[in-house]
C-alpha cells in the first residue's frame, strides 16, 4: 500500500486511476474506530467514473500514530484541527486541486478545519449510512456527484 509521511507519521492510502481530467476526484474519510477499507464497496462501484481517493486517517486502520520521543501518544495529533491539516497535506502532495470529499461521522468532522476551506463535501449519517440530503458548498468548485 502506498504511504506519506505525515509530521512524523506514515499515512497509508489508495488512490484509483485518473478518470475525466476534468472530474474532480472524490476523496473518503472514514469514521471512528473505522480505516480506508470502509469505502472500499462504494470505490468500487464509482472508480469508474471517478479517481477515488481513500486513507487512514492519523492511528486509525494502516496509519502510524504520532509518537513522543517518550513513546506516549500526543493528543493534538488527534484534533479535527490536525486531521485537516494531514488532509491539506495529501492533497498538496499527490497534486490534488479539485476534490469533493465524503466524510462518515469522524471523517464528516476533520476535513473542514481552516486548511480545507475550499473544497465542496457531503456527510454519511453514522447511524443509518444514509447520505445526508444536504451537500455543503464551500466554494465554487462546481457541484456535488
Amino acid at each position: 500500500m502506498p504511504s506519506i509521511q505525515i509530521q512524523g507519521s506514515l499515512h497509508t492510502y489508495d488512490l484509483t486511476e485518473p478518470r475525466d481530467a476534468s472530474q474532480p476526484v472524490l476523496v473518503f474519510v472514514h469514521g471512528w474506530l473505522l480505516s480506508r477499507c470502509y469505502w472500499r464497496p462504494l470505490i468500487e462501484q464509482l472508480a469508474c467514473h471517478y479517481q477515488c481517493l481513500s486513507y487512514d486517517l492519523r492511528g486509525f486502520g494502516e496509519s502510524q500514530s504520532r509518537q513522543r520521543d517518550g513513546g506516549a501518544s500526543q493528543d493534538w495529533a488527534y484534533t479535527p484541527l490536525a486531521y485537516a491539516q494531514d488532509l491539506a497535506h495529501f492533497l498538496a502532495v499527490l497534486g490534488i486541486e479539485h476534490a469533493w470529499l465524503v466524510g462518515h461521522s469522524l471523517g464528516g468532522r476533520s476535513p473542514f478545519a481552516p486548511p480545507n476551506s475550499a473544497l465542496t463535501a457531503s456527510w454519511v449519517s453514522p447511524a443509518s449510512m444514509r447520505v445526508v440530503a444536504s451537500t455543503l458548498r464551500m466554494s465554487s468548485l462546481g457541484s456535488a456527484p
